[in-house]
């Protein structure tokens, strides 16, 4: 859901949620553990019209969301790998990947 639609809701303003949002998904984000990852979705969309694009890496068999950044390239595929790593996965036990994305 759009912070903007959240924001409507209460009443208040968008940069009420962005502040709860910039100090609770890092939080969040460092107890993740990706050991298990072994199937990868891996897509682009546009953020914004224009060539704004962001990438989104997917845990296929757990169904969620395990990375998101900005560019539609091959480095959004290494920042997910360091990212990986970072969790506790290793990019080496990735054994199947589906992937929507242009020569990336």
């Amino acid at each position: 859901m759009p912070v903007k639609t959240i924001a409507d809701l209460p009443n208040f303003g968008d940069d009420r949620i962005w502040c709860i949002l910039a100090h609770y998904v890092p939080v969040a984000r460092a107890q993740e553990g990706f050991r298990d990852v072994t199937a990868v979705g891996i897509d682009q969309t546009a953020s914004r019209p224009g060539p704004n694009y962001i990438t989104l890496f997917h845990d296929l068999n757990a169904g969620s969301l395990l990375f998101a950044c900005e560019g539609p390239d091959a480095d959004t595929v290494r920042a997910f790998a360091r990212d990986l790593r970072e969790h506790g996965g290793d990019p080496d036990l990735v054994t199947a990947a589906c992937i929507d994305m242009s020569k990336s």
